[in-house]
């Protein structure tokens, strides 16, 4: 076996040092100067680091793009080409000048000298009168404001959100169509409503006005959603009966409304019979019924009970096509109309066509009749 220098225990540095000898002595160097000294030129690279002694212990420098003695500079620094940078401070915000940047004493502003924040400078003096011809936010285009610098300031800089209502109900339902007919009582009746941006909303300024009679109902209400209102009675005719509206002022002074149309239809009555009916009673108790306004096709199910089908079609309506949607057979020819009267709402006749379909025997299950009238 070769000879070998072993040790038996570990090795202990007493006097720890940096492996690069030109980093310095352990104190380290006592100036950039001596440091420079210490190092020559000629031993020197790019990233070469020393360690000079300083107030709070030994800073490294170093030579980063310069080999010369001016280009070793601390590491600290970020500085190009051997010269550390020297970093710009800000002036401290005062009443005029704000990082720097001045503040003209006629520019409306003026600085924080606390929280150095930007802000309107509080009016002093009258107001402004200004006409606006574009809207910015609050301020509206084409209006005329006599109001002091600070508030136009503020309305041109503060979003303005537009009041609405939201849902406009009489007797609980809003815009609806009834039957011919239908009355509704003088008295007392029922309006609510909701609304948006409930704090953009004038107060005590809502009025409920029944346009159809042409008069307000109520005035001066509060945006409380629920008013009690007497109104007029009517009766519910063809077409637009009764027109309500609700109206109100948002803090700018521009109107917003809502309103509620009642109107009235016929109904078209249809389904299965013991036997024709022969009575107005008889066609409404019928268990199908349809507005016009709800459209002119309608099925009809025929059950596998009764062997008699029918319906009731009010003046200017007459019957184009029926076909049975289990067969697709074309029933039309099998329905035979008569002239017939059937009360509407009010207990007025109105005088329509009765259409009849009568077999021997009833079907042996359900049969959907799609009937189209015209």
């Amino acid at each position: 076996m070769a000879d070998q220098f072993e040790l038996p225990i570990p090795i202990k540095l007493t006097n720890p040092h940096h492996v690069d000898e030109y980093y310095g002595p352990a104190e380290g160097y006592i100036d950039v100067a001596a440091a420079c000294a210490a190092v020559p030129i000629e031993v020197r690279y790019y990233g070469l680091t020393v360690g000079i002694q300083s107030a709070d212990g030994i800073v490294e420098y170093w030579w980063r793009k310069l080999l010369t003695n001016e280009g070793l500079i601390p590491k600290t620094t970020g500085g190009g080409d051997g010269e550390p940078s020297t970093p710009y401070t800000l002036p401290v915000a005062s009443d005029t000048v704000l990082g720097g940047v001045k503040i003209g004493a006629d520019s409306g502003l003026e600085i924080d000298p606390t929280t150095g924040h930007l802000k309107a400078k509080p009016t002093e003096g009258g107001a402004v009168d200004f006409t606006p011809n574009v809207t910015l936010n609050s301020l509206k285009a084409g209006t005329r404001y006599q109001i002091s610098a600070q508030r136009a300031f503020e309305l041109a800089t503060t979003a303005y959100f537009t009041p609405a209502f939201e849902g406009f109900t009489f007797d609980g339902v809003g815009s609806t169509t009834r039957e011919e007919g239908t009355a509704y009582s003088a008295g007392v009746h029922p309006f609510a409503w909701g609304t948006s941006n409930q704090a953009n909303i004038a107060p005590g300024g809502l009025t409920i006005r029944d346009i159809t009679a042409n008069q307000n109902l109520a005035t001066g209400l509060e945006n409380d959603g629920f008013e009690n209102i007497s109104v007029p009675g009517f009766t519910v005719g063809l077409g637009e009966s009764r027109r309500y509206l609700i109206s109100g002022n948002d803090t700018n002074g521009d109107a917003f409304f809502a309103q509620i149309v009642i109107s009235g239809a016929r109904y078209i009555f249809y389904g299965s019979m013991g036997s024709a009916p022969t009575t107005s009673a008889q066609v409404r108790a019928l268990a199908g019924k349809q507005l016009t306004t709800q459209g002119n096709t309608f099925t009809l199910n025929t059950g596998n009970v009764d062997r008699t089908f029918g319906f009731w079609a009010p003046p200017g309506l007459t019957l184009k096509l029926v076909t049975d949607q289990e067969t697709n057979a074309t029933l039309t020819s099998q329905y035979v109309a008569q002239p017939f009267s059937v009360d509407n709402a009010g207990g007025t006749p109105v005088a329509g066509t009765l259409y009849v379909m009568q077999q021997a025997i009833p079907f042996s299950s359900n049969h959907r009749h799609l009937i189209t009238l015209g």
